[in-house]
This record gives C-alpha cells, sequence and structure tokens, in this order.
C-alpha cells in the first residue's frame, strides 16, 4: 500500500487496508473520511487552527457575524484606534449587557454570532483569532494534516469502514492504532508551545 498523500491515494489506501474494491464499498469511502475529518476537527486543536479574521461592528447592534470555518474563539481584539485592546470574554448567557451604546469591553460566544456586551457606538473594528475548521480534503486537496501525518487521517478513516462493515474487532485496533497516532501528535505539539516563552495571554483574562 502507497502511503496516502491525496485525497485519491487516501480513497484507494482505505479500500486496500480493508480488502474490498466492490462498487458498494467504494461508494461509501468518501462518507468514511467525511466522518473521520468530524471527528479529527473535534478532538484537534494545532497550532495550524490559530488563524486571525477581520470583524467590523455596525453601529447601534452588539452583534458580530462569525466566520464560517470558526470552531472557538482565542480572543477577540479591538482595534479601532490603531491599537490590539483585548476584549473580556465570558461564556454565553453570563455576559452583563448594557443598553446604551458605547465601546464595547466584553463578548461571549452565542450560536453563530459574537455577543458584545453593549450596542457598539461606532463602527468599531475587530481582529478575532480563534480555531478553525482545519481539514476537509474535498474543499482543499491536499492539507496540512495529511501531508504531514497520514496515519492519523487513515485510521480515522478506517474505523469508520469498519463500523459500516460491522468489523468490532477492527474497529477496536483501528481505535487503538489511532490513539497512540494522536498522542505522538499531540506530543509534537506540546513541544511547540514548550519553546515559547510563557506568558499570559490578555485575551483570556475574564477578571
Amino acid at each position: 500500500m502507497t502511503i496516502p498523500t491525496t485525497y485519491a491515494t487516501l480513497i484507494a489506501a482505505v479500500g486496500e487496508m480493508r480488502e474490498r474494491s466492490d462498487a458498494a464499498f467504494v461508494a461509501q469511502v468518501p462518507t468514511f473520511v467525511a466522518l473521520a475529518e468530524a471527528k479529527l476537527n473535534r478532538l484537534l486543536r494545532l497550532r495550524v487552527n490559530e488563524v486571525e479574521a477581520p470583524l467590523a461592528a455596525t453601529p447601534g447592534s452588539r452583534a458580530l457575524a462569525l466566520p464560517a470555518d470558526f470552531l472557538d474563539p482565542v480572543a477577540l481584539f479591538l482595534t479601532t484606534g490603531g491599537q490590539h485592546v483585548p476584549l473580556r470574554p465570558y461564556a454565553a448567557g453570563t455576559l452583563a449587557l448594557e443598553t446604551a451604546g458605547g465601546v464595547p469591553s466584553a463578548f461571549a460566544v452565542d450560536g453563530d454570532t459574537l455577543q458584545l456586551d453593549r450596542p457598539a457606538d461606532a463602527a468599531h473594528s475587530f481582529v478575532l483569532r480563534y480555531r478553525k475548521r482545519l481539514f476537509a480534503l474535498a474543499a482543499s486537496d491536499p492539507n496540512w494534516l495529511l501531508v504531514n501525518h497520514p496515519d492519523v487521517y487513515l485510521f480515522a478513516a478506517l474505523i469508520e469502514a469498519a463500523d459500516w462493515e460491522n468489523d468490532d474487532n477492527s474497529v477496536l485496533k483501528y481505535d487503538a492504532r489511532l490513539k497512540a497516532a494522536l498522542a505522538e501528535l499531540h506530543g509534537v505539539e506540546g513541544r511547540h508551545k514548550a519553546k515559547a516563552p510563557l506568558t499570559a495571554d490578555p485575551g483570556l483574562n475574564s477578571t
């Protein structure tokens, strides 16, 4: 079996590992990959997941639309004055809401929007640092994970394939191999963080 480096070779590798080339199985393999990606997007928090996006407030509104690929926030900064001023994060339902317009100083993720603590008194600008959905080979082939850690992709897809075949023993085998690969991946990511200076992100300070 060739180590998968593209969407097509990943599809082929799943069939080879399961020793299946029949049309019924082959037709399901893209679904196995999509289910694997959904799991990996939930499990993995990697440095390559973190990106920034500019946002703009509508005067009189307290809502900011989230990017389409948003998973969870890292920090939100007010940039109207040319500097990055961090806003305090709160859990949805715990943010004290002001009725008078002004300069926002806190936020919470609420559904598909960021809710500010008060209506914006001007078209304030913001920068949102967030973790995005990273893995979608159907949209970007190949991607960082497949290029750098093809075993993670393959084992995750094989779990779904074996489950579809009602092969419980193989599900357990591939699940164990996936967990080992993920542990190694997180270890590599942990070393990157350990080399960085120990600082506190002011955007995560909720006091």
